[in-house]
């Protein structure tokens, strides 16, 4: 089977793309995935050069991995 670029492209996101997607800080992702690579599903995280590249798949795993985090709790006074 054979891949054009421009249709894997509009998949394939920066981890500064994929914060500002969310509507998170740009460093959003780099903070998280140094902090927590397991919310983080390996076939969907790529380094090439300097950046790190996420499928939108890999966003979705991510989401999902996060929101099963336990909450903060909050002080007792």
């Amino acid at each position: 089977m054979k891949y054009n670029l421009t249709e894997i492209r509009k998949d394939l996101y920066t981890f500064k793309d994929a914060s500002l997607k969310l509507e998170k800080q740009s460093n959003y992702f780099n903070q998280m995935f140094k902090l927590h690579p397991d919310w983080f599903h390996k076939d969907t995280v790529m380094h090439i050069g300097r950046e790190n590249i996420i499928s939108e798949e890999g966003i979705e795993f991510y989401l999902e991995k996060a929101s099963l985090r336990t909450p903060k709790k909050t002080p007792t006074d």
